[in-house]
């Protein structure tokens, strides 16, 4: 209840964000793309937005029957957004075919995971009635890959311990800083999907909020963050966590899980011809 309570205080549904969101929709089916589920991706979702913060959107769309039956290559492209006065805004739009979508929330991709718990994912119905409801809050998404998540999040610990690569970062660049705020983000992600949290993506405490804001900007030191944040540590803790507290019920198998994600195909075809009827 706690936990529901600070969520709620740290990420606010934000209006102009999922109307900007929306804009992006309208930008990709003007590019022909069969949009039938938008969603965002980075700082929004983790309440880690700041003034200067921009939004990029996660679209999910429907392969027509001439891309099926011609076995055309599902489309995974990302699009720069231009307003409708035709300027370059730095805004992202990630174009993705459903087919590819299911295969990526299977394999534990972390943008497909955060898009599967964004409370901004939203089902776009054929009447163009755009309905905020999430089509995957039903699937309890990180407890069926959460084998593979596990693997993705302590090799991704291993990497950067044995290439010092956040020894080597430059603490000048927007980008590198970045980095190691993702890689907080990803073992807080886990911990929290571990314990079947419905909003794992949130930073959870005003504290750890401020603290990667300050990384962010740069007003933390590089040794100060590095201190803070130790990678053997955490890696030690993930492993802890998943070697001696796996939980005796892991819920939906992945079988399940693509079973579901392939009916909600199926549900969206059938919706979208029989109106062609």
């Amino acid at each position: 209840e706690w936990i529901s309570m600070v969520w709620k205080e740290l990420a606010t549904f934000d209006e102009n964000v999922f109307n900007q969101m929306m804009r992006h929709k309208k930008f990709a089916e003007s590019k022909g793309y069969d949009v039938i589920v938008a969603s965002i991706y980075g700082s929004q979702n983790y309440a880690l937005e700041t003034e200067e913060s921009d939004v990029d959107s996660y679209l999910i769309v429907m392969p027509s029957l001439e891309d099926l039956a011609l076995n055309r290559k599902p489309v995974s492209k990302e699009l720069m957004y231009v307003d409708e006065n035709g300027v370059l805004n730095g805004e992202h739009v990630v174009v993705k075919d459903f087919r590819i979508f299911v295969e990526a929330l299977m394999n534990a991709d972390f943008h497909a995971l955060e898009v599967a718990s964004s409370k901004y994912t939203t089902a776009i119905r054929w009447t163009d009635l755009d309905e905020k409801v999430n089509p995957f809050e039903d699937m309890d998404c990180f407890t069926a890959v959460l084998f593979k998540f596990y693997w993705r999040v302590a090799n991704c610990f291993e990497s950067a311990l044995k290439s010092r690569k956040l020894e080597r970062l430059d603490w000048n660049k927007k980008g590198d800083r970045k980095t190691l705020v993702d890689i907080v983000l990803h073992y807080f992600v886990f911990l929290h999907a571990f314990e079947r949290d419905k909003y794992p993506y949130s930073t959870y405490s005003k504290n750890l909020r401020d603290t990667l804001l300050e990384i962010k900007n740069g007003s933390m030191s590089k040794e100060d963050a590095l201190a803070m944040f130790d990678l053997n540590t955490m890696l030690y803790n993930v492993r802890d966590r998943w070697e001696h507290d796996q939980p005796a019920d892991k819920g939906k198998t992945e079988n399940q899980l693509r079973k579901e994600l392939n009916q909600m195909l199926i549900n969206q075809f059938e919706a979208k011809f029989e109106e062609l009827r």
